[in-house]
Protein backbone atom coordinates (compact mmCIF):
# COMPACT_ATOMS: atom_id res chain seq x y z
CA UNK A 1 0.00 0.00 0.00
CA UNK A 2 1.47 3.36 -0.77
CA UNK A 3 1.26 5.66 2.12
CA UNK A 4 0.67 8.91 -0.06
CA UNK A 5 -2.37 8.03 -1.25
CA UNK A 6 -5.28 9.65 0.56
CA UNK A 7 -7.14 7.02 2.97
CA UNK A 8 -10.34 7.71 4.93
CA UNK A 9 -13.77 8.63 5.31
CA UNK A 10 -14.22 10.84 2.43
CA UNK A 11 -12.76 8.76 0.18
CA UNK A 12 -15.21 5.79 1.37
CA UNK A 13 -17.97 8.40 1.22
CA UNK A 14 -17.03 9.17 -2.70
CA UNK A 15 -16.44 4.92 -3.42
CA UNK A 16 -19.91 4.26 -1.75
CA UNK A 17 -21.35 6.95 -3.85
CA UNK A 18 -19.28 5.48 -6.69
CA UNK A 19 -20.93 2.17 -6.45
CA UNK A 20 -24.31 2.93 -6.33
CA UNK A 21 -23.86 5.14 -9.42
CA UNK A 22 -22.38 2.14 -11.18
CA UNK A 23 -25.18 -0.05 -10.34
CA UNK A 24 -27.37 2.02 -12.47
CA UNK A 25 -25.18 3.51 -14.97
CA UNK A 26 -23.00 0.79 -16.71
CA UNK A 27 -20.67 3.09 -18.16
CA UNK A 28 -19.14 3.73 -15.06
CA UNK A 29 -16.95 1.13 -13.43
CA UNK A 30 -17.79 -0.46 -10.28
CA UNK A 31 -15.42 -0.34 -7.08
CA UNK A 32 -15.42 -1.60 -3.59
CA UNK A 33 -15.61 1.30 -0.84
CA UNK A 34 -11.77 0.39 1.35
CA UNK A 35 -11.18 3.92 2.22
CA UNK A 36 -8.33 3.98 -0.51
CA UNK A 37 -7.81 5.93 -3.36
CA UNK A 38 -6.73 3.43 -5.27
CA UNK A 39 -6.86 2.76 -9.49
CA UNK A 40 -10.37 1.84 -9.78
CA UNK A 41 -11.54 4.57 -7.87
CA UNK A 42 -9.64 6.92 -10.10
CA UNK A 43 -11.09 5.28 -12.85
CA UNK A 44 -14.69 5.35 -11.84
CA UNK A 45 -14.03 9.17 -11.05
CA UNK A 46 -12.96 9.23 -14.42
CA UNK A 47 -16.22 7.98 -15.80
CA UNK A 48 -18.34 10.13 -14.08
CA UNK A 49 -16.52 13.04 -15.24
CA UNK A 50 -16.65 11.89 -18.74
CA UNK A 51 -20.68 11.36 -18.13
CA UNK A 52 -20.68 15.18 -17.24
CA UNK A 53 -18.51 16.33 -19.97
CA UNK A 54 -15.87 17.59 -16.95
CA UNK A 55 -12.19 17.55 -17.53
CA UNK A 56 -11.25 13.79 -17.37
CA UNK A 57 -8.15 13.40 -14.29
CA UNK A 58 -9.45 10.91 -12.28
CA UNK A 59 -9.38 13.63 -9.32
CA UNK A 60 -12.30 14.32 -7.32
CA UNK A 61 -12.03 17.58 -7.41
CA UNK A 62 -15.01 20.10 -5.96
CA UNK A 63 -16.70 19.80 -9.35
CA UNK A 64 -16.16 16.28 -9.75
CA UNK A 65 -17.73 16.19 -6.17
CA UNK A 66 -20.66 17.83 -7.04
CA UNK A 67 -21.06 15.91 -10.22
CA UNK A 68 -20.87 12.78 -7.90
CA UNK A 69 -23.36 13.69 -5.63
CA UNK A 70 -26.21 14.76 -8.36
CA UNK A 71 -25.48 11.28 -9.79
CA UNK A 72 -25.43 9.32 -6.53
CA UNK A 73 -29.01 10.73 -5.93
CA UNK A 74 -30.30 9.93 -9.06
CA UNK A 75 -29.45 6.56 -8.86
CA UNK A 76 -30.81 6.19 -5.39
CA UNK A 77 -33.56 7.16 -7.08
CA UNK A 78 -33.67 3.87 -9.61
CA UNK A 79 -31.76 1.69 -7.47
CA UNK A 80 -32.70 1.73 -4.29
CA UNK A 81 -36.20 0.30 -2.58
CA UNK A 82 -38.97 3.18 -2.37
CA UNK A 83 -39.60 3.93 1.38
CA UNK A 84 -42.35 2.30 2.97
CA UNK A 85 -45.57 3.33 3.28
CA UNK A 86 -46.65 3.49 6.64
CA UNK A 87 -50.42 4.73 7.02
CA UNK A 88 -50.76 6.39 10.94
CA UNK A 89 -53.45 5.02 13.34
CA UNK A 90 -53.38 6.13 16.57
CA UNK A 91 -52.24 3.42 19.15
CA UNK A 92 -55.87 2.44 20.54
CA UNK A 93 -57.28 3.84 16.76
CA UNK A 94 -59.79 1.21 15.56
CA UNK A 95 -61.81 1.92 12.29
CA UNK A 96 -65.38 0.54 12.24
CA UNK A 97 -68.10 -0.47 9.89
CA UNK A 98 -69.71 2.29 8.37
CA UNK A 99 -67.12 4.73 9.36
CA UNK A 100 -65.00 6.69 6.65
CA UNK A 101 -61.42 7.38 6.27
CA UNK A 102 -58.98 8.11 3.76
CA UNK A 103 -56.55 5.28 4.95
CA UNK A 104 -59.27 2.85 4.11
CA UNK A 105 -58.68 3.22 0.17
CA UNK A 106 -55.13 2.14 0.83
CA UNK A 107 -56.53 -1.01 2.89
CA UNK A 108 -59.04 -1.48 0.33
CA UNK A 109 -56.42 -1.22 -2.76
CA UNK A 110 -54.33 -4.34 -0.70
CA UNK A 111 -57.93 -6.24 -0.28
CA UNK A 112 -58.60 -5.81 -3.75
CA UNK A 113 -55.29 -7.49 -4.52
CA UNK A 114 -55.38 -10.29 -2.18
CA UNK A 115 -59.01 -11.33 -3.42
CA UNK A 116 -57.47 -11.96 -6.89
CA UNK A 117 -54.95 -14.44 -5.09
CA UNK A 118 -57.41 -16.32 -2.21
CA UNK A 119 -60.63 -18.20 -2.98
CA UNK A 120 -63.86 -17.40 -1.19
CA UNK A 121 -62.47 -13.67 -0.72
CA UNK A 122 -65.21 -10.86 -1.05
CA UNK A 123 -65.13 -8.59 -3.44
CA UNK A 124 -63.94 -5.15 -1.94
CA UNK A 125 -64.14 -2.03 -3.96
CA UNK A 126 -62.78 1.03 -3.04
CA UNK A 127 -64.77 3.50 -1.38
CA UNK A 128 -62.65 5.16 1.63
CA UNK A 129 -65.74 3.66 4.12
CA UNK A 130 -65.50 0.18 6.18
CA UNK A 131 -68.27 -1.46 4.64
CA UNK A 132 -69.94 -5.12 4.50
CA UNK A 133 -67.05 -6.43 1.96
CA UNK A 134 -64.29 -4.88 3.65
CA UNK A 135 -65.46 -6.28 6.99
CA UNK A 136 -65.30 -9.45 6.06
CA UNK A 137 -61.79 -9.49 4.12
CA UNK A 138 -60.55 -8.33 7.48
CA UNK A 139 -62.40 -10.80 9.01
CA UNK A 140 -60.99 -13.53 6.95
CA UNK A 141 -57.41 -12.01 7.53
CA UNK A 142 -57.63 -11.65 11.17
CA UNK A 143 -59.04 -15.43 11.81
CA UNK A 144 -55.85 -16.56 9.53
CA UNK A 145 -53.49 -14.29 11.25
CA UNK A 146 -55.09 -15.74 15.04
CA UNK A 147 -56.31 -12.16 15.94
CA UNK A 148 -59.24 -11.61 17.31
CA UNK A 149 -62.07 -11.58 14.86
CA UNK A 150 -63.79 -7.71 14.48
CA UNK A 151 -63.62 -6.94 10.96
CA UNK A 152 -62.63 -3.83 12.34
CA UNK A 153 -59.29 -1.75 11.11
CA UNK A 154 -56.85 -1.50 13.94
CA UNK A 155 -52.56 -1.59 14.17
CA UNK A 156 -52.90 -5.30 14.59
CA UNK A 157 -55.33 -5.93 11.76
CA UNK A 158 -52.98 -3.90 9.31
CA UNK A 159 -49.91 -5.19 10.28
CA UNK A 160 -50.70 -8.71 9.21
CA UNK A 161 -52.37 -7.16 5.85
CA UNK A 162 -49.57 -5.92 4.85
CA UNK A 163 -47.50 -8.19 5.41
CA UNK A 164 -49.43 -10.64 3.89
CA UNK A 165 -49.85 -8.18 0.54
CA UNK A 166 -45.86 -8.10 0.38
CA UNK A 167 -45.85 -12.15 0.39
CA UNK A 168 -48.50 -12.27 -1.76
CA UNK A 169 -47.66 -9.70 -4.22
CA UNK A 170 -43.68 -9.74 -4.56
CA UNK A 171 -42.31 -6.84 -6.64
CA UNK A 172 -46.22 -6.96 -7.87
CA UNK A 173 -45.85 -8.62 -11.37
CA UNK A 174 -48.73 -11.37 -12.48
CA UNK A 175 -46.48 -14.37 -11.57
CA UNK A 176 -45.47 -13.03 -7.80
CA UNK A 177 -49.52 -13.45 -7.52
CA UNK A 178 -50.28 -16.31 -8.54
CA UNK A 179 -47.40 -17.65 -6.98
Amino acid sequence: MNFEEPIGQPVRSLQTMLRRIAQAEPDVSPVVPDGIYSKDTQRAVSDVQRLHGLPITGIADAETWRAVVRSYHEAVSVTAPANPLQIRLDPMQVIRTGEANNHLYLVQAMLLVLGKSYQNFPVVVVTGVLDAPTGQALQILQAAAGIPVTGQLDLVTYAYLTDLYRLTTGNGSHAAQSA
